[in-house]
């Protein structure tokens, strides 16, 4: 079957939507207490304050070109819409200040000159420039009718309505990043004592938190807002979480499905250990999940310097004092059972414990997982006969591959 080749701008155009998420956290860690940051509401992204004032921010991409050139369709299209909106008063430039953030650093000549006029003075002289630079000099503006179709209609109406135009002139800014829009952010959230070590991890927590937050109101037909306030009380809930001594929080993602079926079909001993006690497919299912994030953990906290190499070392001792009396407690509580019965008795006991490293919760994933990673080494067991029975097993299976 024939497939038809994506179009060369798509990168450049999914940028410029996804540069929308980086900006939105970019005006809400800027904002303050009461204000709103909204997409796709009176502007790509905008920002409200309780006085009444707005940000209007439109977000581009620069993959394609410069977007901010000086007969850049994006740049007179943006200011032929803020036109329409300040005529028909829905963006009123005395309260509205009006931004294009661009995530390289992309500049142009006219919308440099637009962005340095800040009085009504300066606003009039940089359109007439810009006037002469696309029609030719006044009065009689002779190369006017050679201006590119593309974007013929969007100079006609900035340069036509010059009275609103100079009103948004001398409310614009040009905002251009250098490089990597997300290295902005850094510099924000650093400015607010976010520890180096989550800084990353906190980064990608609020984008997807922004996401999911303004996708579920574009979905129900609502526009996409979120209140400083609320933003603020999530960041300071996960930082709490991460650094403040009450619980250590997972960094790593959740093992994927993929990678679970891959990992099942190898031979590992913490399952055989499962299988010795007749664990259904489910909770093999969980044990490698556990398993293989548990692993993750323990990497993503010693490669970041938020749990010392010593400490795992005395958290799995902890677990193996605890598998100790907990058989103990099994085998002189409940001798009635078969072997299988108290394996599995156990198992669930060592289950429900609640280990805590550096004298932190841990995540609910974290115990049982590196009670798995004991077992798979023999270090603990289920079965009462675990290891002759793990051996029996493993012997058979180097029988079975001669």
């Amino acid at each position: 079957m024939a497939t038809k080749k994506k179009s060369p701008q798509a990168p450049g155009q999914y940028l410029g939507y996804s540069l929308q998420q980086t900006l939105f956290l970019s005006l809400l860690l800027q904002a303050q207490k009461g204000d709103t940051v909204s997409l796709e509401l009176f502007e790509d992204v905008g920002v409200e304050r309780e006085s009444g004032e707005r940000v209007a921010a439109q977000a581009k991409s620069a993959l394609d070109g410069n977007p901010v050139s000086d007969r850049s369709v994006g740049l007179w299209k943006t200011f032929s819409n803020w036109i329409d909106a300040v005529e028909d008063g829905s963006l009123p430039p005395e309260t509205t200040t009006f931004w294009i953030y661009v995530a390289q650093n992309k500049t142009g000549e006219i919308v440099e000159s637009f962005s340095k006029a800040n009085s009504e003075e300066s606003a009039r002289k940089a359109i007439s420039a810009a006037k002469e630079k696309l029609w030719g000099s006044a009065p009689k503006y002779r190369n006017r009718s050679n201006v590119a179709d593309t974007i013929k209609e969007y100079v006609e109406h900035v340069f036509n309505d010059e009275d609103n135009a100079c009103q948004i002139i001398r409310k614009f800014t040009l905002v251009a990043a250098s490089g990597y829009s997300v290295d902005t952010i850094k510099e924000l959230m650093e400015k607010l004592f976010v520890p180096g070590e989550i800084l990353d991890y906190l980064i990608a927590h609020a984008l997807g938190w922004i996401k999911i937050q303004t996708d579920a109101q574009l979905e129900r037909k609502r526009p996409g807002v979120i209140k400083y306030d609320d933003f603020h009380a999530e960041l300071t809930t996960y930082i709490r979480k991460a650094y403040r001594q009450q619980m250590l929080v997972s960094f790593a993602p959740a093992p994927k499905q993929h990678d679970i079926a891959a990992h099942s079909r190898t031979l590992h001993t913490y399952i055989l250990q499962l299988e010795l006690i007749e664990s259904d497919d489910e909770d093999k299912l969980r044990a490698i999940s556990d398993y293989l994030w548990a692993a993750s953990d323990r990497t993503q906290w010693g490669s970041i310097g938020l749990v010392n190499e010593t400490s795992f070392t005395e958290f799995e001792e902890d677990l193996k004092r605890t598998w100790k009396n907990l058989d103990k407690q099994s085998r002189l509580l409940h001798s009635s059972l078969g072997d299988v019965a108290k394996g599995a008795l156990l198992y669930s006991e060592c289950g429900n414990y609640k280990g805590r490293l550096e004298g932190l919760e841990v995540p609910g994933h974290f115990t049982p997982g590196s009670f798995h990673a004991l077992a798979d080494v023999l270090d603990v067991g289920w079965h009462p006969d675990y290891r002759n029975k793990i051996k029996g097993v493993l012997a058979n299976t180097k029988k079975g591959k001669k």
